[in-house]
């Protein structure tokens, strides 16, 4: 795996979680992934 693909990897993974979060309304969570 090449750094770039890393990255957009952890990039796509806090995506995820603020939009989990947001729909979940925990807000804690999505501020978190700021």
């Amino acid at each position: 795996m090449t750094d770039g693909q890393e990255l957009r990897e952890r990039r796509e993974a806090i995506v995820r979680e603020h939009m989990e979060s947001e729909n979940d309304h925990d807000f804690e969570v999505t501020m978190g992934t700021f």
